[in-house]
């Protein structure tokens, strides 16, 4: 930083052949007094010049002093006002005089540097600590996601490999259910991981708009969500709710359809015993649709920090919800990417709802 954006214009000035006695209270008052002689820059008078040169005119009390280009660093104009123990010194631009640059100023402006350093390096260090925390959170819950569903996987296979033909008939179909589950669960969890990375990286994320039919989709939703280990283990319920059976749009399918599948996972986990899960269309706008997921059971306690990467909220007093973690952040990214935002909403003490939009192109007749 330059002393250029501190020079000021605006001081007091007295004429070289002055009277020293007619601007001594002047002097004492302001520190210092820029010279002219006539119209010209003569030099700075100070009262330590007054002191040591104790003359009657105000040009023989003036002493030679140190200039500052505009360009000179604050650091280098404060030494130089300290060596010539000045209240001010004059700022020189090509040779021109410019101005003049005052101690306190500069003081002040080093000062404000200093503490917006010390500022900054508090930024850096609180954000250098979360990342470690993040990786570590990522690392623990990565072994653990990971290593739970392959624990699952290679015991049924070598189940399967094990069964006598007269026995593969007989359980053959619901071993391959219980690993295909297993093995979706799986991959679940490393598209989770590429599509973080993918966002984190800042790397274009192109989207496939196609027109989707969403009573379609919807039935797929729930014969997934039925499948799912957890769903049986609670007796839960799910059911749908579509304005229109006739709506066809215009989006992303995968990536709205993967919004769909995070949040009813995260509805279910807040889920008590026999709850109900409800997802659908909420309203239908000219350029928008607003969807929703809802579900009765325990609240959401941290509704700020839901959305952040590694977040994960406790569905008990003792015990985190399983998962990376990642869900509702990758969630909120891929609502963002279709051109909505996402928000929770608390109904009530044992209903929880997430609603999103997305910006869509729909048949010419709906548009009415």
């Amino acid at each position: 930083m330059t002393v250029k954006h501190l020079v000021t214009t605006s001081y007091s000035t007295v004429d070289a052949f002055s009277g020293t006695s007619q601007v001594e209270k002047e002097l004492l008052e302001h520190g210092y007094l820029v010279v002219f002689d006539e119209g010209k820059y003569a030099g700075i008078l100070t009262p330590h010049d007054v002191l040591c040169r104790p003359h009657k005119l105000v040009i023989d009390c003036l002493t030679q002093k140190e200039q500052v280009h505009s360009d000179d660093s604050l650091d280098t104009a404060l030494n130089r006002l300290n060596q010539t123990n000045a209240k001010a010194l004059p700022v020189f631009d090509d040779g021109r005089y410019t101005g003049v640059i005052v101690r306190d100023d500069i003081v002040v402006s080093l000062q404000n540097r200093t503490k917006s350093l010390q500022n900054r390096t508090k930024e850096l260090r609180e954000k250098l600590q979360l990342a470690r925390q993040l990786k570590n959170s990522f690392l623990t819950n990565l072994s653990h996601e990971v290593r739970t569903p392959l624990n699952g996987i290679l015991p049924l296979i070598e189940t399967l490999s094990e069964l006598q033909e007269e026995d593969a008939q007989s359980y053959s179909p619901e071993l391959i259910e219980l690993l295909e589950t297993t093995m979706n669960r799986f991959l679940r969890v490393m598209e989770d991981l590429i599509e973080l990375s993918l966002i984190e990286s800042g790397q274009h994320i192109e989207l496939l708009t196609t027109e989707i039919d969403l009573e379609t989709m919807f039935e797929e939703l729930v014969s997934e969500t039925v499948r799912q280990p957890q769903f049986a283990e609670k007796k839960l319920a799910i059911q749908s709710q579509l304005l229109d059976a006739t709506l066809r749009l215009e989006t992303d399918e995968i990536k709205l359809k993967r919004v769909f599948a995070h949040l009813i996972q995260n509805a279910m986990k807040f889920c008590t015993d026999e709850s109900v899960v409800t997802f659908g269309v909420k309203r239908i706008e000219s350029k928008k649709v607003s969807f929703f997921v809802s579900n009765t059971g325990d609240s959401i306690v941290n509704r700020n920090r839901i959305f952040r990467m590694f977040e994960r909220e406790k569905n008990s007093p003792t015990h985190f919800s399983e998962g990376l973690g990642v869900g509702l952040a990758i969630s909120q990214k891929l609502v963002e990417l279709l051109g909505g935002n996402i928000k929770v909403l608390q109904e009530n003490l044992n209903q929880t709802m997430f609603e999103f939009s997305v910006l869509l192109k729909l048949d010419d007749h709906q548009k009415e």
